[in-house]
């Protein structure tokens, strides 16, 4: 049995409907709208966390369960004790940075598991596989998705934290900062030119420390559009936070109109094997941010039912056999597109050649 809190929202329905179509069990569907109960398409049960009863009285009736809810520090707590408590597996997109939880021993709990946080921590490991070390990597995020009011709330919430040094890159080891007159790109599998928005974060800097990865740089790439001219407005940060989550959806609106682009994951990597140096690359593409996280998150579900699970609270790099994730994403969503390209960078792929 497979519990998705929030399953009314944008990513929990998509989530429910790529359960259904995978056949992976059967589903209880979260919601703290006591309304949606009396509905017979989908078996709804009752669950808001920041209610501790309501959530030990969901999780135990799953083996699994996902969270696509947003929460607050306490309704995080909620859940996890309710998890604890009744020895059940826990699959949360809610990265768990700076939070006080209660101890874990008796239950499997994966947080920050979708796009940004997790795909994005998971690819350097993934493709470290394919070398004895990694010299350069590069992580372009191509998006040009509409921000819901939470989705927003959150990206803002995250783009003002202690926790990412916006324009920097790590070089020869060091976080540095790069030069605010970034040139845009064009990737010729996306035809357009794109801006360019380096940054680094906590578990960008932790990930490459741990892989001993010396040089690399993340970037967000965007059409120049009222998105980008938004988030590259300094005075942004002086008004207060409603006004810059409207401000964000509506920009993003407006783009989505004038760029509908399809979102890319691409990772550009540098490497020695064998004493020789070589090049590889990935790209994943889907028609949004949030069907890639929801790919990921199944994926990691399937992957954790066939490992031999340990007790904590782990995130998506300490899964076991990790490198088989992009393979299980093809295989549960076949819209998704994943490619490996071994020899070749990024900038080397034509898309006219029917490589993507």
């Amino acid at each position: 049995m497979i519990g998705i809190i929030g399953v009314s929202g944008e990513g929990g329905t998509l989530c429910y409907k790529l359960l259904v179509n995978s056949g992976l069990g059967d589903i209880i569907g979260g919601v703290r709208n006591k309304q949606l109960l009396n509905e017979d398409d989908i078996n709804y049960k009752y669950i808001d966390l920041m209610d501790k009863r309501s959530c030990f009285d969901f999780v135990k009736r799953c083996d699994f369960v996902i969270n696509c809810a947003t929460a607050n520090h306490k309704g995080i707590y909620n859940l996890v004790e309710a998890v604890e408590f009744c020895g059940k597996i826990l699959f949360d997109l809610t990265y768990y940075e700076g939070f006080k939880l209660p101890k874990v021993s008796n239950a499997s709990i994966y947080h920050g598991i979708g796009l940004s946080p997790g795909l994005t921590e998971a690819l350097p490991k993934i493709m470290l596989e394919k070398f004895d070390s990694i010299i350069h990597f590069d992580l372009y995020y191509v998006a040009m998705d509409i921000f819901s009011y939470s989705a927003a709330k959150s990206y803002l919430e995250y783009i003002e934290s202690v926790d990412i040094y916006p324009m920097t890159e790590i070089k020869d080891g060091r976080l540095q900062a790069v030069s605010s007159n970034e040139k845009a790109i064009q990737f010729n599998i996306i035809q357009k030119e794109l801006e360019k928005i380096p940054y680094m974060d906590s578990r960008s800097i932790s990930t490459c420390e741990r892989l001993g990865i010396e040089n690399a740089r993340y970037s967000i790439c965007i059409p120049y559009g009222e998105t980008y001219k938004f988030l590259m407005e300094r005075e942004k940060y002086k008004k207060g936070l409603d006004y810059k989550i409207g401000k964000l959806v509506e920009a993003s609106m407006i783009d989505r109109q004038l760029y509908p682009l399809d979102s890319f994951i691409i990772a550009d990597i540098n490497g020695v094997y064998e004493k020789k140096e070589r090049k590889s690359c990935v790209v994943i593409k889907s028609s949004s941010s949030l069907k890639i996280t929801v790919d990921v998150v199944i994926s990691v579900l399937v992957l954790v039912k066939k490992t031999q699970l340990h007790c904590g609270i782990y995130d998506i790099t300490g899964l076991n056999k990790l490198g088989t994730l992009l393979d299980i994403m093809s295989s549960i969503d076949p819209e998704l597109y994943i490619n490996i390209f071994d020899d070749k960078s990024v900038f080397e792929i034509i898309q006219s050649e029917g490589e993507i």
